[in-house]
């Protein structure tokens, strides 16, 4: 319980300080390592990082989940899938992923006010 209470809060305070969304991918284990893949079915999305939520299969202590999280830098176009490793093999099980995608934030332009 604790560990799920630890990961909403990093989650929620890297979201509201780095205006970051997450979108959840699927966890898929291919050429010895683990990747999340996610197929965006809708506006174009600038991808900053990919978060995989783990837990090491045998026990160390009472901290045997962890996560991992890698800068991927990639704009994923409408119908585009995007997939990134996470450079972790299968001593290790994997829960859960998702990439953050960084809004831009454009602020309005000045009022310049105008003489009539």
């Amino acid at each position: 319980m604790k560990t799920l209470i630890a990961i909403i809060a990093t989650t929620f305070a890297a979201t509201a300080a780095n205006a970051l969304e997450s979108h959840y991918g699927t966890i898929v284990y291919s050429q010895g390592e683990y990747h999340c893949v996610y197929e965006n079915d809708g506006a174009p999305k600038n991808m900053k990082w990919v978060y995989f939520a783990m837990e090491r299969r045998a026990g160390r202590g009472d901290s045997r989940d962890f996560s991992v999280q890698r800068k991927v830098d990639e704009v994923v176009d409408s119908g585009s899938t995007i997939s990134a490793g996470s450079g972790l093999d299968a001593r290790y099980v994997g829960w859960y992923c998702k990439f953050l995608e960084r809004h831009s934030h454009h602020p309005a332009p000045p009022v310049v006010p105008t003489s009539n």
